[in-house]
């Protein structure tokens, strides 16, 4: 029994090693697991350029030759010739006041003039008889020039009883009605004229006003008319000081003349406003898309040299425009950055360039 069970043992044994020896020989002789496939990617070319980051702010459409038209001295209204919204024309009369009251001013001062003139010839006679004295003749003289000035008062109060557009235009808002009591000054209608163009006035921070220059380009979109494209303009005035209680300085943007003739421009509309401010450094501007690792201001890209090997580069983000990100520095001129696909480039990858093109 027992030569048996150890020839049954050594039988075992044997089949073991030979079920063992293909295994380990293909173990031995397998070949190299096969390497990645090259990642996909675009590229972009790396120029610096002088730019600077916009400035984003609303504002409100206006009239620069709003004119609050009034009397120069107070009455009653006669008539108001002209309706909200209604074209106005260089020339036209607007309204007018009830002229009883000056007429007689008018009038007396003209009498005053004919007696002042009149005693004056008299007493000039007299001095030539040697009647009167030198004073005598001074004083009727002195009275004839204030009446004259007494009467070019009234005179001119009269011609200003009637409002006349200054040139044309629109009105925006009628103030007054006929038989309505105002007083001097105050004003009867809101004109807005033409000559003057059309201005949009808003608000920016300090951070943003410091940066900005009269004449800086900007470019207009009013919500009301999004669909007509931005109307361009330029930085007109900057405040100097802050306006309570918010802290921001007023800004106002002239629209371009050839921009500012569209017949359904409103005053009051609201305007989405950005600004290019005129650049002061030099920036490089690539695609958000190709940043990896960011956090704050750092950032890193991929860069390809001319055998298609990646680097891993640090670089500083200045500010970010739209979907492009102003580089301050890490990125030489003419750089090839990796773009699309540069979420799956590792250094080890080796990468297939499928499109490349200039970053503008």
């Amino acid at each position: 029994m027992s030569s048996q069970l150890c020839r049954f043992s050594f039988a075992v044994g044997v089949l073991a090693l030979a079920t063992l020896e293909p295994a380990c020989s293909d173990s031995a002789h397998s070949s190299p697991p096969a390497s990645a496939p090259p990642v996909a990617v675009t590229t972009a070319t790396v120029h610096y350029a002088s730019q600077a980051p916009a400035v984003h702010a609303s504002g409100v459409l206006a009239n620069k030759g709003e004119l609050r038209a009034s009397f120069k001295t107070g009455g009653i209204v006669a008539r108001v010739a002209v309706d909200e919204g209604q074209q106005i024309k260089r020339g036209q009369v607007l309204a007018t006041l009830s002229t009883a009251e000056i007429d007689a001013g008018v009038e007396q001062a003209t009498l005053a003039v004919t007696k002042a003139e009149r005693d004056q010839k008299r007493v000039q006679q007299l001095f030539d008889g040697k009647a009167a004295t030198r004073e005598q003749l001074d004083d009727v003289t002195t009275g004839v020039s204030v009446a004259r000035a007494q009467l070019r008062a009234v005179q001119f109060n009269r011609n200003h009883a009637v409002i006349v557009a200054p040139s044309n235009g629109r009105v925006v808002k009628r103030l007054a009605e006929p038989n309505e009591l105002v007083g001097p000054g105050q004003p009867v209608m809101l004109l807005a004229l033409d000559d003057a163009g059309w201005v949009v006035r808003g608000a920016v921070s300090d951070k943003s006003v410091v940066r900005l220059r009269t004449g800086d380009a900007a470019a207009i979109t009013l919500q009301a008319l999004a669909e007509n494209g931005a109307l361009q303009a330029s930085v007109s005035e900057l405040a100097v000081a802050a306006s309570p209680p918010l802290g921001t300085f007023e800004i106002e943007l002239r629209l371009d003349p050839a921009h500012a003739q569209h017949p359904a421009l409103r005053a009051g509309m609201i305007a989405d406003v950005v600004v290019k401010p005129t650049p002061q450094n030099s920036y490089a501007l690539v695609p958000a898309a190709a940043l990896r690792d960011g956090g704050g201001k750092r950032a890193a890209v991929w860069t390809i040299d001319a055998n298609n090997h990646v680097q891993r580069i640090p670089v500083t983000v200045a500010y970010f425009d739209g979907d492009q990100a102003a580089l301050a520095a890490g990125l030489p001129e003419g750089a090839r950055i990796v773009v699309e696909g540069a979420a799956y480039v590792t250094a080890a990858s080796s990468v297939q360039i499928i499109a490349s093109a200039g970053v503008p």
